[in-house]
Formats: C-alpha cells, sequence, structure tokens
C-alpha cells in the first residue's frame, strides 16, 4: 500500500492565537498574489463524521428486519399460525400476521417478508418496488407441493400473485402465477442448517423473481413445531443491495461534493455490498455480484484493491485513517475502514474514501487536518503539504526545524547580513545557488546555505542544471566532478592545488 508521509521540508502550523493577524496578513498577500479563494483558507481536513453518519445508516437498516423476524417465530411458537380445529398451519392467520408486519416496512427498508416451510408452503408480501413502485403483492404457494394453478398450466407448487389494496386490507385477484419452491432456496437452507436457533443472515443471493440482478441478503430464523425442537420452516425478511447502496447515496448528497465514496464490502469475499457512487454498485452488467476492486469507478476499485490487500493489517487497526496514493485518477484519498458485524453471522467492512483538499496555503498534517502554511511557503489547493516560495528555501541545518528560510545575502550568513545578494533561491526543493564570485559545499545538504566568496578568478558562479541544486543533487545525488567548474569533483569551485591553502593559511574548502 502507498502510504504517504509528510515530508520534512516547509512546515505548517496550526494558526495559535498570538500569530493570527500576522499570518492572516500574509495569507492575505499570497491570495492576493496567487488568485485563489480567500473564503476557502479553513477546513476541517477528513471528515470523521463521513463514516459516522453512514455507518449509522447501515446498521439501522440492518437492524430492522430482526424485530418482524422475532415478531413471527414467537408468534408461530406460541402457535398463533395454527388452526385450533384441526392443528394444521392456517393460511388466513399467517397472511394476516405477515401483512401486519409488510404494512409497517418503509420504502425501500426491506424487499419481501415472508414464512416458508419444509411442505413447499410460501406465505409472503413483496413490498413497493419490487413488482410495482407503489404496490405491494402477496405471494402465495398454499398447499405446497400440491398447490396447482390449472389456468396457469401448473400442476404443483404454483405461487400465486395478488396486488393488495392498503385502504381495505384485501387482496385483488390473482394476476401471475409460476413455480415456486422455497425449501430450493439459499437463504431457506442457510436458515435450516445454521446452528443457531435464534437466526441468521443468508448468503447474497440472486432473488427468483424481479429483474436482472436483483440481489439481496436475508435475515432468517428457523420456525420450530411448537413445544419441540423440530424445523418446520423459516421466517424471513429480504434487504435488496441497491437498497443498500441508495442508502449510501441519498447520505452522501448531504455531506459531499460527489468526491467523496463510501462503500460496503465482504470482507471474507472481497464483493461489493453497497456504494455511494452513481457508476459502481453491487450488480455487474451481467447480472452477478460485483467484485469491489473490479468496479468501474476507479477511486473504489484502486481504495478496494489495497484495502483487500492490506486486510489483515486494517482489522487491527479499524477506525484508523491513512492516506493512499492513487494512480487514475493521480491523487491522494485519506482512507478509513471500519467493521460492520454482528451477532447474525454478518462479516462486512466500510470503507471511506475522501480525497486529500486541504486549501490553498494549507497543508495535511498527520492528524488529518489542514494547518496554514508558515511564511515563506505556499501550497496550491489539494498539495500535500507547503512548499518554499521563491526566495526562500528549506534549512537543512543541525538546528534546523524544516521551515523555509530566506535565500542567503551574505557571505557568512551565520554572524552577519549585510544584504549582498549571493546566491539565486528558486524556492520548492531548491538550494541556494551561487551567483558569480561565490561557492558552497554540494557534499553535504546540511550546508548548502553557506556561500563563500571565491578566493580566485576560476571560480564563476554556477552554470549548471537547475536540477543539480534541488535536494536530490546534493551528497551524491548528482555528479559532481562535471558541474562545478574545477578540477577536484568536491564541488565548491575550487581546484585542488587552489584548496591547498587558503588565503589566511588555513587549508580546506570550508570556513
Amino acid at each position: 500500500m502507498r502510504l504517504w508521509a509528510r515530508r520534512p521540508t516547509a512546515t505548517a502550523a496550526p494558526a495559535s492565537a498570538a500569530g493570527v493577524i500576522v499570518i492572516s496578513m500574509v495569507l492575505a498577500l499570497h491570495v492576493l498574489a496567487h488568485g485563489v479563494d480567500a473564503n476557502k483558507l479553513s477546513s476541517p481536513g477528513f471528515d470523521r463524521g463521513v463514516m459516522a453518519d453512514s455507518k449509522s445508516v447501515i446498521e439501522d437498516q440492518l437492524a430492522r428486519p430482526w424485530s418482524i423476524v422475532f415478531t413471527m417465530t414467537i408468534a408461530h411458537a406460541q402457535g398463533l399460525t395454527y388452526d385450533d380445529a384441526n392443528g394444521e398451519l392456517d393460511s388466513k392467520v399467517i397472511q394476516s400476521l405477515l401483512w401486519s408486519q409488510a404494512k409497517q416496512v418503509e420504502k425501500g427498508s426491506a424487499d419481501f417478508v415472508a414464512l416458508g416451510f419444509e411442505t413447499s408452503a410460501y406465505y409472503g408480501y413483496a413490498m413497493k418496488g419490487q413488482y410495482f413502485p407503489d404496490q405491494i403483492v402477496r405471494e402465495e404457494v398454499h398447499g405446497g407441493y400440491s398447490s396447482i394453478c390449472p389456468e396457469y398450466n401448473i400442476t404443483e407448487q404454483c405461487y400465486t400473485k395478488r396486488i393488495m389494496n392498503e385502504s381495505t386490507n384485501t387482496a385483488g385477484p390473482v394476476y401471475g402465477a409460476q413455480i415456486f419452491d422455497c425449501t430450493t432456496r439459499g437463504w431457506y437452507k442457510d436458515a435450516m442448517s445454521f446452528e443457531s436457533d435464534v437466526g441468521t443472515w443468508s448468503s447474497v443471493y440472486t432473488y427468483a423473481v424481479g429483474g436482472l440482478g436483483m440481489m439481496g441478503i436475508d435475515a432468517t430464523a428457523p420456525l420450530f413445531e411448537p413445544g419441540t425442537k423440530q424445523r418446520i420452516g423459516v421466517a424471513d425478511v429480504a434487504i435488496g443491495l441497491l437498497q443498500l447502496s441508495e442508502s449510501l447515496r441519498e447520505r452522501a448528497s448531504y455531506y459531499s461534493d460527489g468526491s467523496t465514496r463510501t462503500f460496503v464490502v465482504e470482507t471474507d469475499s472481497g464483493h461489493l455490498v453497497a456504494s455511494s457512487s452513481a457508476t459502481t454498485g453491487p450488480v455487474d452488467s451481467d447480472g452477478s455480484w460485483l467484485l469491489a476492486a473490479n468496479g468501474d469507478d476507479p477511486i473504489i476499485s484502486q481504495v478496494a484493491t489495497q484495502v483487500e490487500a492490506n486486510m489483515t493489517w486494517w482489522e487491527s487497526h479499524y477506525g484508523e485513517v491513512i492516506i493512499v496514493e492513487l494512480s487514475e485518477p493521480k491523487q491522494h484519498v485519506w482512507v478509513q475502514v471500519q467493521a460492520i458485524e454482528d451477532a447474525y453471522g454478518l462479516k462486512w467492512h466500510m470503507v471511506v474514501a475522501q480525497p486529500v483538499s486541504c486549501p490553498a496555503g494549507m497543508a495535511v498534517q498527520p492528524d488529518q487536518t489542514c494547518a496554514l502554511c508558515q511564511t515563506g511557503s505556499w501550497s496550491d489547493e489539494f498539495s500535500m503539504s507547503c512548499e518554499c516560495l521563491e526566495g526562500y528555501y528549506v534549512d537543512h541545518g543541525d538546528e534546523a526545524d524544516g521551515s523555509c528560510v530566506e535565500c542567503p545575502t551574505s557571505w557568512r550568513p551565520v554572524y552577519s547580513n549585510d544584504g549582498l545578494a549571493i546566491a539565486e533561491c528558486k524556492g520548492t526543493t531548491y538550494q541556494p545557488k551561487p551567483l558569480d564570485g561565490f561557492w558552497s559545499n554540494r557534499l553535504d545538504l546540511t550546508s548548502a546555505k553557506l556561500i563563500y566568496p571565491c578566493r580566485t578568478a576560476t571560480c564563476m558562479g554556477s552554470t549548471t542544471d537547475d536540477v543539480c541544486w534541488t535536494e536530490a543533487g546534493f551528497g551524491g545525488g548528482a555528479p559532481i566532478s562535471d558541474i562545478d567548474g574545477d578540477d577536484d569533483g568536491d564541488g565548491d569551485g575550487v581546484g585542488s592545488e587552489e584548496e591547498e591553502e587558503g588565503e589566511d593559511g588555513s587549508e580546506g574548502e570550508g570556513e
């Protein structure tokens, strides 16, 4: 994983009370000079509220089905779903029980509410949006295996559909039918085989009805023969993956301009569960379940790939925020990962990827905030750090703090400042470049600020490429013998014979 660490170049610091006026004046001058938006000179950095809010929305949506499931299992355990006269399951009571729950479901929070039995009998409701935008459909395989629909040429396991009238609480005539065996469905088999008697999440699966790629995950619990531990059926509430994505997109509209990505991944498989992106949902174009790393959204695919590759690390660092460098588009993003897990077997994780977006004149801090650039430095919008302006350089001396300081203006800058221009400082990572008649020791970056007057006329100042005066060009970063105009390769602009004895009788190249 490509992580970011702040370079010890131009530093940035929060504005203290004592320096607010001075810094504000400096920033104002920079704003005028660089043409940036003065209204964007404050930024919260990484917004931790995005994860907290999005995670809460998804967890709330995942919690709702369980109250319905438990209501149905308790009613069944108390014998309310049976006909007292013959001891058989009472389809009318079952449908009434389910209807009382279905009417309370908010649109988009669940797709199906149902009870299925070992006899293949199935009773349930498809919520609004499954068959019709604003109508609930009653589903039924009454009689199980022996259910027939002659008018549809179906001789067994006939699944019928009726539109519900919410005003009268009655079902209309049958308008469609098909063969359906609930006992063969993944959600049913998961619930029947799971060891817990309380409940379990099904695996993500494709709906037997609905359009291409309609996928969901179900809150399920086994139904028992009253007074025994014999499993005879399953209580089921299905949540669509598209509904989870819609919830994330809706929340994203409140806190993001579209640049932040929030998505949920099944931890063990890497499949995408939900996404705030309009271009990448959990279902691939062929109707299959999409791997998060294969999505069309380049930010989601790259971040998902890096998170998955380092999942072991993340599982012990949930909630932390790091900066990841993306290749396409080329940018840095803050990434935070949190687990979404519960007592019913769910094992997902949520990822928030937010562009590193400090305004111009500010830089990213290790605590994911933005701080003002110090005097002599500046940053463009979205920059990772402040860089020295022209006329300044990064001091790498022994006692330096990595801040930008003014270009040296005397041959002994440590002791005096007579205002003489002796070097050129181009800002960013450039070190002082001696002017004609001066030299510096290029072997040691910490001494780059020490500019000395030449002792002979052979020292003509630097005529080399500017790249040689960047930080990388010092201390072995560039061949010295070819760029300083002398014959000894030490980078001082003074030949070996000239160095043997200084004007004052001292030896060597520095004073």
